[in-house]
């Protein structure tokens, strides 16, 4: 059960991040907060608008202590992946997520003492193989120069932020009964908030709708109505299994965005700024051979 909430919420992840990155290479010249900004208030609204629909389980107003530290953290997180949207290639994000599996599994196994077997352990590690992979430039076998160490740093503060979202969610799901949509809107209400004060505090209002802002808009309202099935699939899919087994599983997430970047630049050649070239497809298309396998014996 779990696994089919994963699998949609990997493709819409996919299309999302691909409408992300293409919003911000179409034009380039929107300002980061302010893509930040409405990146927020689109995932807001269409989970607020999946929530009065009831399709994935309503919503409700509450507050957890926890909520103090998590939303800055949630809003330092996003302004920082928008920068990493502008910097890096998008496949090589979302290889990022191969980080993970390692904390989550020590975590699940030394602290929470959940039963995982050595099949699934040794999923893990081709996923986290697989995932390697794709940090290296397929032509070159050397690490992508995309990955500087500040880039490199935001990514470590990335995996810390999804453990620290998983783990709180499923504290929150199991203690008070907190559904997926719920703890969504009620974190990034107040981290839309946030982030726009912190585009007044910076002086740049008068950019909210300028001609690069109009331009993004239509694009992130597209991508964050994609995010917000994504977020309620893979919270969901946290209530019914393990965090280790959840981002373990989740690691495939390059596969289906590598495929639906290849569609959407190869086929209907939207500029996402990837490099696609014979070499580096076959070098990708072995890393995404060991993300199935070890996907499968994850699952």
């Amino acid at each position: 059960m779990w696994q089919g909430y994963l699998l949609g919420s990997l493709l819409a992840g996919a299309f999302e991040s691909v409408t992300d990155k293409a919003a911000l290479v179409w034009d380039g010249k929107v300002d980061t907060a302010v893509a930040t900004f409405y990146r927020l208030l689109f995932f807001f609204g269409a989970s607020v608008a999946v929530g009065l629909l009831g399709v994935l389980g309503g919503f409700s107003l509450f507050f957890h202590w926890t909520f103090l530290l998590f939303i800055p953290f949630s809003a330092i997180t996003s302004y920082l992946y928008t920068y990493l949207l502008r910097h890096v290639e998008i496949t090589v994000i979302g290889a990022a997520a191969y980080l993970t599996p390692f904390l989550f599994l020590l975590v699940d196994t030394t602290i929470l003492d959940v039963p995982l077997s050595f099949l699934q352990i040794g999923g893990v590690v081709l996923l986290v193989l697989g995932g390697a992979a794709f940090s290296l430039d397929g032509k070159t076998r050397r690490i992508n120069a995309e990955l500087t160490l500040p880039v490199l740093g935001v990514f470590l503060l990335g995996v810390l932020y999804t453990g620290t979202e998983a783990y709180l969610f499923k504290h929150l799901n199991e203690s008070y009964g907190l559904n997926a949509v719920s703890f969504l809107v009620n974190v990034w209400g107040p981290v839309c908030v946030l982030a726009l004060l912190y585009v007044v505090a910076m002086n740049k209002s008068h950019l909210l709708w300028n001609r690069a802002a109009r331009i993004y808009i239509p694009f992130v309202a597209v991508s964050k109505t994609f995010d917000s099935f994504n977020s309620i699939l893979y919270i969901a899919a946290l209530s019914l299994a393990a965090v280790s087994q959840v981002t373990a599983f989740e690691a495939l997430f390059p596969l289906f965005l590598f495929a639906v970047a290849v569609l959407v630049q190869g086929i209907f050649h939207l500029p996402l700024r990837e490099k696609m070239d014979w070499t580096r497809l076959r070098w990708k298309f072995g890393a995404v051979c060991f993300l199935v396998l070890g996907g499968f014996l994850v699952g």
